[in-house]
């Protein structure tokens, strides 16, 4: 796995040659840099969260996806368990900024995408 800066302010990682948007969050004086999950991880994590009576836990959803988003420093669903609201809430919303389609200039949607792409 290797990180690189792409401008100003993008970062990515490189894993087995797929690259991932990634961010560095400062929290309580130490960094933290989350990436982007892969269609696979999210697959086996949802399924990590539903239970044999098919009933989904969003909270154990949440923390298995902030394990698996979080590159440095090591951390895990222990951890996490642990954390204050706030360090939780802000860590959550980076994970969700890298892992959604951001509002285009005030369009609140996704960019319209090139016909020849679809």
């Amino acid at each position: 796995m290797t990180t690189k800066k792409v401008g100003p302010e993008r970062k990515t990682v490189t894993i087995n040659g797929e690259e991932y948007e990634a961010a560095d969050v400062d929290y309580g004086g130490k960094t933290y840099t989350l990436r982007e999950l892969s269609v696979k991880e999210n697959d086996e994590i949802e399924d990590a969260s539903t239970d044999k009576d098919g009933k989904f836990n969003g909270r154990l959803h949440l923390r298995l996806c902030l394990t698996h988003s979080i590159v440095s420093p090591a951390t895990n669903s222990d951890d996490i368990e642990k954390w204050p609201g706030r360090k939780y809430l802000v860590m959550s919303r980076a994970f969700n900024a890298l892992n959604s389609l951001q509002e285009i200039a005030g369009k609140g949607s996704a960019p319209d995408i090139p016909a020849e792409q679809t």
